[in-house]
């Protein structure tokens, strides 16, 4: 069984410490957990900036990868923002994350810029969207 839950400015499960790119909780954001059978199996954690709404890091635990759930995760987070009233999903990505890039792509979202030098001070940040309205 399969479900869903919202939290708000709490630390990591120590599942992802390690998977996580990002190293600090801000204070705004939130966490999107999967569950299977109570046990968290996948984490989306954003920040709502109104109209606009950010995915700062995602993660699917490897057991559990490539069996659909990050599709799954993505498409109720979506959800989430459609009911609030978002007008848009940005997000980031590593320049050689090539199979997140693809997953992010086949679920509507698309290429709208670069940061340069921004993971690890050398690798580019490829910027994404998926309009809403």
């Amino acid at each position: 069984m399969l479900t869903f839950k919202l939290r708000t400015n709490t630390p990591y499960l120590p599942e992802f410490t390690d998977l996580l790119t990002i190293t600090q909780i801000p204070t705004t954001s939130k966490q999107l957990l999967l569950l299977q059978k109570n046990t968290p199996i996948g984490i989306l954690i954003f920040q709502e900036l109104f109209p606009d709404i950010e995915i700062l890091d995602f993660v699917i635990l490897e057991t559990r990868q490539n069996k659909g759930y990050g599709k799954m995760l993505l498409e109720h987070f979506e959800e989430y923002a459609k009911e609030n009233a978002y007008k848009r999903i940005l997000l980031d990505v590593h320049e050689h994350n090539l199979k997140a890039q693809y997953i992010y792509e086949k679920m509507g979202f698309s290429q709208n810029g670069e940061r340069e030098n921004y993971y690890d001070g050398k690798f580019k940040a490829i910027l994404m969207e998926k309009n809403l309205s």
